[in-house]
């Protein structure tokens, strides 16, 4: 994408910088100038803001967070981080729609065979059409970090749904016991 002026269809405006922010994962990411408010539809200002940081409207006073850009895409929100890289939830302008961006670390990307394995396993989960698997919408490599757009899913985190299935577990043991259902002899 070249250098200029665009305005997105949620409210994103964008001036390319020629700078790059690394985020606390360690992902690179250009920063964004301008936004505009979703609830007043003022101009921000963002120069000098961190990505993902919290910033006010100054003229409605609403909460925003700081977007950054990867590629084509618009980064809303850092989900989750790992040693590999990161996912976020991303606005793809082009298609005026949300979707899961995971990214891989520059220094995974330096690796070819890491990049075939995550290239392999974007085009495995592509093939799948599953309602209980998120559709994969494209694959990329940019500034040397390799990355999976995806359908976003609404919802828990997998360690949130697995704590509940954990405690939901804990209950079921207390209720059958050490040594099987009540009245019944272990050794039976």
């Amino acid at each position: 994408m070249g250098r200029g002026q665009k305005t997105g269809t949620l409210g994103f405006e964008e001036k390319m910088a020629d700078t790059f922010t690394l985020d606390d994962s360690g992902i690179e990411t250009e920063p964004l100038d301008k936004i505009r408010c979703s609830q007043c539809g003022s101009r921000v200002d963002l120069q000098g803001l961190r990505a993902f940081s919290l910033t006010s409207c100054p003229a409605c006073g609403t909460q925003l967070v700081v977007p950054a850009q990867f590629a084509s895409y618009i980064l809303l929100d850092q989900i989750g981080v790992g040693g590999m890289g990161a996912v976020y939830r991303a606005l793809d302008p082009a298609l005026d729609r949300i979707v899961g961006l995971k990214v891989l670390l520059r220094s995974i990307g330096q690796v070819p065979a890491s990049v075939e394995v995550f290239q392999k396993e974007a085009k495995a989960a592509a093939r799948l059409n599953h309602p209980c698997v998120a559709h994969i919408y494209a694959f990329g490599v940019e500034k040397g970090q390799p990355y999976i757009a995806m359908e976003f899913v609404e919802g828990q985190s997998l360690s949130a749904l697995q704590g509940v299935a954990r405690g939901d577990l804990v209950l079921r043991a207390r209720h059958v016991g050490p040594h099987g259902p009540p009245g019944r002899r272990p050794w039976i």
